[in-house]
């Protein structure tokens, strides 16, 4: 339980009553999140050497940050990669699992922060921002993208039966921009 919640405060106690979901099973063993142990290969060592490997790419906070193309931060690994090394204030990627030991190792890195949030409409994959936080960007862009990523959700929602390409027209024309411009992607 303390593994998640050093992680994501903000768990509902519930989720440790259910059982792990597939995803969850990689890395931890039990008939209850509560009462799980961790895996020692997929999640203990696997998070060592994520995290050795994270830490011999972490580099401080620049004075200044250059734009970057959208296919280096096309991956998760791309997306956290460029945080860590300086290259940009604030990402975003995907897991399939609170106990992903990319997303653990990532929290015990100096000054890197994440907000986690669950994505809608779907049991098993959470959103998370990963942030510089000696960057006074860092965590103000995080914050914004949280509140477009909101905006976002309504919109789809309040065009529920609109066919998709409307969606993606109304989507590109209230928040995308503004989005290109808080994960520092080159104008393109």
């Amino acid at each position: 339980e303390h593994v998640v919640k050093n992680i994501y405060p903000e768990i509902k106690h519930d989720y440790f009553n259910e059982s792990p979901n597939i995803y969850d099973k990689k890395y931890i063993s039990g008939i209850t999140r509560g009462v799980a142990e961790l895996k020692q290969e997929e999640f203990v060592n696997e998070k060592a050497r994520r995290f050795s490997y994270m830490k011999t790419m972490y580099s401080v906070c620049p004075e200044a940050f250059e734009p970057i193309s959208r296919n280096e931060a096309s991956t998760p690994e791309g997306s956290w990669l460029t945080v860590i090394s300086g290259k940009r204030p604030m990402g975003q990627f995907s897991v399939d699992s609170l106990y992903n030991p990319d997303l653990h190792a990532l929290c015990e890195l100096p000054d890197i922060c994440c907000k986690i949030f669950p994505k809608e409409n779907n049991d098993f994959l959470y959103i998370v921002v990963v942030y510089r936080n000696d960057s006074p960007l860092g965590e103000q862009r995080a914050n914004r993208f949280i509140e477009l990523y909101n905006i976002k959700r309504d919109i789809m929602q309040e065009l529920n039966y609109e066919l998709p390409e409307l969606k993606a027209v109304k989507s590109e024309m209230i928040i995308a921009r503004e989005m290109g411009e808080i994960f520092s992607y080159m104008p393109g």
